[in-house]
């Protein structure tokens, strides 16, 4: 279920009501609150709660053949499914959204939606069609805009037939540093995001961390810190060097953990998942272990993932006995250690 509260069900029922009564006037006040409240779920990375809410607006106006105020919500509707990885999805309703679109929707409008497209075609690998969306965004937006800055990132990531490895990591280290020089917040993104694509190509470790640890040090892009601080963690794990990371990094992966999975995303949270798990075994807070394996069951659970559930009952197993005696030692964290038990119980793993 989502996280959405009252004030999305009364901005539904409010459309809803507009449209059967055919009252044009409330319905453009009503649209305006609804595209203001699915930005602000945008600009918050509520992702999850941002499909769901857009998907069901969309839904109504599309029922209603509203097709130009369909087609701005569908932008938002398409942005939750790429961050959500539902890449196909995304695809298809970003061009719904267009298709619906009139001609006199502003120039920065068509920019922010082509670049959309063109980051779910390049997630697919499918770099053609990601540079001719990418071309769009430039023909539409000024040099200094930080989404032409981002198509100018994808279509050379995109064009790397005969180019050299090193030749590619000079192209956009340049775009790098000078998205980074502007220090506005949409070219920060831009920056973090080219320096978390440089972090797959460099080979040098240093390098790597250097780069990670510009996203980190950087401000107003909280889901791009998160993506560099699991990466980080991982990067320092690889090496048995978990102890270098630093408080910053705890922080960012203690708070990514409660967002990701409110938001329910994925890999990412899996891999948020594996970094603090591991901090928390090296330092052996095994009351966290018990409140971390209770959460991330429970979405395990939900998504069939049953193996990675065992995986990580039987890492707690060997951590603390399933013993009515052991409990007294996690009377802060009873519900931890008595779902942990019986997750042994019902798995047949108890002994």
């Amino acid at each position: 279920m989502s996280g959405l509260g009252n004030h999305h069900a009364i901005i539904v029922a409010a459309l809803r009501d507009c449209l059967a009564r055919h009252n044009d006037s409330s319905f453009k006040k009503i649209f305006r609150m609804a595209e203001a409240y699915l930005k602000a779920l945008q600009t918050a990375d509520k992702f999850r709660d941002l499909q769901h809410a857009s998907e069901e607006i969309f839904r109504v106006l599309d029922t209603a053949a509203k097709n130009r105020e369909a087609a701005r919500v569908a932008f938002y509707y398409g942005f939750g499914l790429r961050m959500l990885r539902q890449t196909e999805e995304s695809i298809r309703i970003f061009e719904t959204s267009l298709t619906y679109a009139p001609t006199e929707f502003t120039k920065d409008w068509y920019t922010e939606v082509y670049l959309n497209l063109a980051l779910a075609y390049q997630s697919l690998g499918d770099n053609q069609a990601a540079v001719k969306a990418a071309n769009e965004t430039l023909a539409r937006s000024e040099p200094s805009n930080s989404l032409h800055y981002h198509a100018k990132v994808i279509i050379t990531e995109c064009n790397v037939a005969g180019k050299g490895k090193e030749e590619i990591i000079k192209s956009l280290t340049e775009l790098e540093v000078e998205s980074r020089k502007k220090g506005l917040s949409g070219h920060t993104t831009v920056a973090n995001n080219t320096a978390l694509n440089l972090v797959d190509l460099v080979s040098e470790t240093h390098l790597k961390l250097r780069l990670l640890d510009k996203v980190i040090d950087s401000t107003d892009d909280r889901y791009n810190q998160i993506r560099a601080a699991v990466k980080k963690s991982k990067l320092l794990s690889q090496t048995n060097n978990e102890a270098k990371l630093g408080a910053t990094e705890r922080r960012i992966l203690t708070e990514a953990y409660s967002y990701l999975y409110s938001q329910r995303f994925g890999s990412l949270f899996d891999d948020c998942h594996k970094a603090l798990w591991k901090l928390m075994t090296a330092e052996n807070k095994k009351s966290v272990l018990l409140r971390m394996f209770r959460f991330s069951s429970f979405l395990w659970r939900i998504f069939g993932r049953h193996q990675r559930e065992q995986e990580y009952l039987s890492q707690l197993r060997t951590l603390i006995p399933a013993t009515s005696s052991e409990e007294g030692n996690f009377i802060a964290e009873r519900n931890g250690f008595v779902y942990y038990t019986s997750r042994l119980k019902a798995l047949g793993d108890e002994s």
